[in-house]
Order: structure tokens, then sequence, then C-alpha cells
């Protein structure tokens, strides 16, 4: 082998071990460290095992409870889909449907509070606290400041 050939051949592996490392790094740093659950995790592991099995076998029982309301929340969100991908725009039909979605996530709420209530009644105030911290979410940043960034305030005579 000629020593041109061998430079190109070294170069090109270590090449690769550094793109390996890069991807291995990123990809690394993404499924542990950047967890939006890791929070909710790290309290439910604060319960004792039989309130946490208690707490999954009540939200199973939910989801279990609510899967037809989903299927038709999924079902009411095509429909506004095509209603708002329509030649005609009809406001109030939209509107309507819109409506109809609201209340089928207002009836899911109400069956995953329940569940969370009849745990809640289980628990002692230390658990309690734990629960808040599980069923606690990060905050979601406004639908137009994720469309199209974060926008500069409006001057003091605009608002």
């Amino acid at each position: 082998m000629s020593p041109a050939l061998k430079w190109i051949f070294t170069l090109s592996l270590v090449l690769n071990l550094l793109l390996a490392g890069i991807i291995a790094g990123q990809a690394g740093r993404c499924l542990f460290t950047h967890s939006p659950y890791r929070h909710q995790r790290e309290a439910l592991e604060t319960l004792p095992e039989d309130k946490r099995q208690l707490l999954k076998d009540a939200l199973n029982q939910a989801e279990r409870d609510t899967g037809e309301l989903h299927e038709q929340l999924s079902d009411a969100g095509k429909q506004a889909s095509r209603m708002l991908e329509a030649e005609q725009f009809d406001k109030d039909a939209y509107l309507a449907q819109a409506r109809h979605m609201q209340a089928l996530r207002l009836q899911i709420m109400r069956r995953m509070s329940e569940a969370v209530a009849e745990v809640a009644a289980q628990l002692t105030p230390q658990e309690r606290a734990a629960l808040v911290r599980m069923l606690h979410r990060p905050p979601e940043r406004p639908l137009s400041e994720r469309l199209f960034g974060r926008q500069p305030p409006r001057p003091p005579e605009e608002r």
C-alpha cells in the first residue's frame, strides 16, 4: 500500500470515528438529559411501590374509559381540518365543530381528574406533593411564538 493511500485511509478512519462520536453524544444527550418527563419520573419514584401501582391502575382505567372519546376527538379533529381546507369555508360550522371538540376534551379531562382524585384520597400529604410534581407539565409556549418565534413587545401606545 502506498504512503498516500495509507494517509487517506487513516484520515478517513479518524473522521468516521469523530462523526460516530458526535452522533452518539447528541443521541445520548437528547434521550437522557432533555426529557420533558424526567421530573415526572423522578417524582413517581418517590412514591411507595403500592401507591405507584394504585396510580398506574387508576390512570390505565381512566384511559380505557376515555378510549372512545379519544377516537371521537380524533375524528372530530380530522373533520375540522377538512373544514379548514374546504374550497368554501363555513365559519359557523367550523366553530360548532371546535365547540364539539372542546366538549370531548372536557369529558376526557373530567375522567382523568376523577382518577387522580380517587388516588389522591389514599395518599399522604407528602405523597400528594409528589403527585402534584408528576402532574405538572412545563408551560407550552403560545402558538404564535411556536410558529413565528419570540416577537418583540409592542410599544405601549399600541396596547
